[in-house]
């Protein structure tokens, strides 16, 4: 709890800039909070038909209870189930190709951000678990808060994961094309059917969730 009582007190230096929240006059971290996928773009989907799109958008929901406790600046990207692109576009192609600029360009625009988006893994075999923290290569910082965020959920919450972080090289543009510090937490695999009963349940949810707020405050106080 240290961690995220220390990220709370921050909130006791704060004044308010005409822009942007500044701590000692140096300008806080803003997260900009990424419920991977929505609306017509479910995302992946589990052998039982869960859709990956509604689990990113519940850990999102806590992950944002705890940035409220704990004094976190942050912007949520989503809060329902929708694409957040232009809608009227005639292809679901064209519409996904929309909602992921638009995404990239409320990062790209927000003073201090810090792109932490939410997604579940899959794979054709079920014998993969566990989270793993991905990285944008060529945005500072980006690498050490998937560090922090992928130890945190580790040494907490799974002791026998040994993945390690890894940045995305070419396959996510959200992060290959960022300038900002970007990860993207896959929290675990819809394809393990152990791992997905535990992703479907609140309190693993809730758990998750308070590791990986953990892991951004441990980032931002350093």
């Amino acid at each position: 709890f240290s961690v995220l009582f220390a990220c709370g007190t921050l909130c006791l230096f704060a004044e308010r800039s005409d822009t942007v929240l500044q701590v000692n006059g140096v300008q806080r971290p803003v997260v900009i909070l990424d419920a991977g996928h929505g609306g017509e773009d479910g995302g992946a989907v589990a052998p039982d038909g869960t859709p990956e799109k509604d689990i990113n958008l519940s850990i999102c929901e806590m992950i944002a209870l705890y940035f409220d406790w704990f004094g976190v600046d942050y912007v949520t990207v989503r809060e329902k189930d929708e694409l957040i692109g232009d809608h009227s576009l005639p292809t679901v192609r064209e519409r996904k190709v929309s909602d992921i600029r638009k995404r990239m360009s409320l990062v790209e625009q927000t003073p201090g951000a810090v792109l932490l988006s939410i997604h579940q893994n899959i794979f054709i075999s079920s014998k993969y678990s566990g989270t793993q923290v991905f990285y944008a290569e060529n945005a500072p910082g980006s690498m050490e808060l998937a560090e922090t965020i992928q130890r945190s959920v580790v040494s907490a919450l799974q002791p026998d994961n040994e993945r390690k972080v890894k940045p995305t090289e070419g396959t996510v543009f959200l992060l290959d094309e960022a300038t900002k510090t970007s990860v993207m937490v896959e929290c675990g695999f819809l394809s393990n059917e152990r791992e997905l009963s535990k992703l479907k349940t609140p309190e693993y949810r809730t758990q998750i969730s308070f590791f990986i707020v953990s892991g951004v405050c441990e980032y931002i106080n350093n």
